[in-house]
């Protein structure tokens, strides 16, 4: 990790002196673990506890330019992480660097670039499928077309602080070679509509190859400017996609192999959202994610009010109960750059429960 927080400080330090850009900075202290719950303990037998919600404070740094982009997000967690001692604990959630050699090329590294229609704008997140980026990802978008169109060839690497190899022609392992893992990716934007879609481990068999098609609708072709319609998305052979209720320990989502997704978003004096995840596949465990998500403003205040639901809808002998996960949030707006926020959220299924009591103070700026 100290690796490489120390590589992505590099990379901010150096893009900034290449060429002039962007800076894009969030510093957030919050607390959202469960403080109340029943769960199954170690010993198969169901137990309500109560938890101190650790401290966290999370930091996002993005700088962008016409050469160079790169991002990094790290979270320090104060907690008592066995039960009854405090410490610090450090995590390092995600970056990325983007270079163009060229206005046309882009070389990538732990490169997500997600296409538009496969976002879950209540989850906030892409389905797998949707991500035509890797660890390793060349970018080609034809100049003829003004950016338009991005191709893109990725490959996973896996962690780059230890010694995995992702071997051009095959690694010796179990007495079989296994192909060189890479996958293709496109998408296709324009002012009213955006197509996508990838292939993932492109060499793999039929039965391991996965694929993925989405498409968003920004402002419903023109019509309705405050509508996003992130629909249409398909995921074929993919891996399950889940957490979508989680809550403490209380965590489930949909695991199927077959995904249709589907999200809409309206903003204008209100905000509704939508998502919906259905698994057409046999395998799988909750087969169904839905959620609604309401916002408004209350005098000083922006309230969001939000349930979910995940359903088992196949009878394979055993069939899950439902679960359903349900909170509100209210933001409080100190000046351009400073808010606060605090909420509650509670989620069941299976017999058990969680609740908790987010709140934080969040910090953005921008240059």
């Amino acid at each position: 990790m100290k690796k490489l927080l120390l590589a992505a400080a590099a990379a901010f330090v150096c893009a900034s002196v290449v060429s002039a850009g962007d800076i894009k900075f969030t510093n957030k202290i919050w607390e959202d673990d469960a403080i109340l719950q029943h769960f199954y303990n170690d010993e198969g037998d169901k137990e309500t506890t109560h938890d101190f919600p650790g401290l966290k404070e999370r930091m996002i740094a993005e700088y962008t330019s016409e050469r160079v982009d790169a991002m990094v997000k790290a979270t320090i967690t104060f907690d008592d992480h066995n039960g009854s001692d405090f410490g610090f604990k450090g995590k390092l959630n995600d970056w990325y660097i983007e270079f163009r050699p060229l206005a046309s090329i882009t070389l990538g590294m732990h490169d997500e670039i997600d296409t538009n229609g496969s976002y879950l704008p209540i989850y906030d997140g892409s389905m797998g499928n949707g991500n035509i980026g890797d660890d390793f990802v060349f970018v080609y978008s034809p100049a003829a077309l003004d950016g338009a169109l991005r191709l893109a060839a990725s490959a996973p690497i896996g962690e780059f602080d230890n010694a995995n190899v992702n071997y051009v022609d095959g690694e010796e392992k179990d007495g079989e070679n296994d192909p060189f893992v890479f996958g293709l990716g496109a998408i296709f934007e324009q002012e009213y509509f955006e197509i996508g879609g990838t292939i993932k481990d492109v060499l793999e068999g039929s039965g391991d190859r996965s694929y993925g098609a989405y498409v968003n609708l920004p402002g419903l072709f023109g019509n309705v400017k405050e509508l996003s319609l992130f629909a249409l998305g398909l995921t074929l052979d993919g891996e399950g996609e889940g957490d979508y209720i989680s809550v403490g320990d209380l965590e489930a989502g949909v695991t199927g192999d077959t995904l249709f997704n589907f999200g809409l978003q309206y903003e204008s004096d209100i905000t509704l959202a939508v998502d919906a995840l259905y698994n057409f596949g046999e395998n799988g465990t909750y087969d169904l994610y839905a959620a609604v998500l309401l916002g408004m403003g209350i005098n000083e205040f922006d309230v969001s009010l939000w349930g979910k639901t995940l359903v088992d809808l196949k009878d394979d002998g055993d069939t899950l109960k439902p679960g359903f996960d349900v909170g509100c949030e209210f933001d409080y707006a100190l000046d351009d750059q400073n808010t606060v926020f605090f909420g509650a959220e509670a989620a069941i299924y299976d017999g058990c429960w969680a609740f908790a009591v987010p709140a934080g103070w969040k910090y953005t700026f921008k240059n």
